[in-house]
């Protein structure tokens, strides 16, 4: 099964800081693992990339915009961002929100 469509996976919890790593990037093959922190207020406009993204939302809360459609990311939700797909955000609140973001070439 191949996935070829955004997929937003909303968490079961309120959990808060979830974190699986302590470097800023690493390098697994032809992937990146990266620990992002968006600032309060950042706002990233209309943009794709040629590999997948899989953004897992660590704390703070963010507004991502794929081709039409709106999603609100709290702690525990996970994104997945197919290769090529335009995708925009914001940051919500008054906290940065903290990312871990694994990127896939295709």
């Amino acid at each position: 099964m191949s996935i070829t469509k955004t997929l937003f996976i909303k968490s079961n919890h309120n959990g808060g800081e979830h974190s699986c790593f302590s470097q800023n990037t690493s390098s697994i093959g032809s992937s990146n693992i990266l620990l992002i922190e968006h600032s309060v207020g950042q706002v990233v406009d209309n943009h794709a990339h040629d590999e997948w993204h899989m953004i897992f939302i660590r704390s703070g809360k963010i507004q991502f915009t794929v081709l039409e459609t709106e999603y609100n990311a709290e702690p525990g939700d996970t994104l997945v961002i197919p290769p090529n797909t335009k995708h925009s955000f914001k940051v919500l609140g008054e906290k940065p929100c903290h990312t871990l973001c694994l990127t896939i070439n295709k």
